[in-house]
């Protein structure tokens, strides 16, 4: 399975530089390898995992949209903070890269 280093070293093969925008157009295009990734990531924030529980839970309408915005929020925000995570990783390459020239 792939980290995050070795996704930023990737996009930096391709000659894709590091910006947010790069970051979250990679996270988004392959979430099914990013996400599984940021899961194993001690610093994921798992509220995501926790909301996806609670829809276990509901019992009427009411509960089950709370649960589903509950659940889509959190997924957002730990696909910014995947994206946030990537960014930071491909700026450490390049900053590696230009310090050896």
């Amino acid at each position: 399975m792939n980290d995050f280093k070795d996704f930023a070293l990737e996009l930096h093969e391709k000659g894709i530089k590091a910006t947010m925008d790069n970051a979250r157009t990679f996270v988004l295009g392959n979430y099914d390898r990013v996400l599984p990734a940021y899961w194993l990531n001690p610093d994921a924030r798992i509220k995501a995992l926790y909301a996806l529980m609670e829809t276990r839970y509901v019992d009427d309408f009411e509960s089950s949209l709370k649960a589903t915005l509950t659940l889509s929020s959190e997924l957002d925000r730990a696909l910014e903070h995947a994206t946030s995570m990537l960014y930071g990783e491909m700026l450490e390459i390049e900053y590696d890269e230009h310090s050896e020239e």
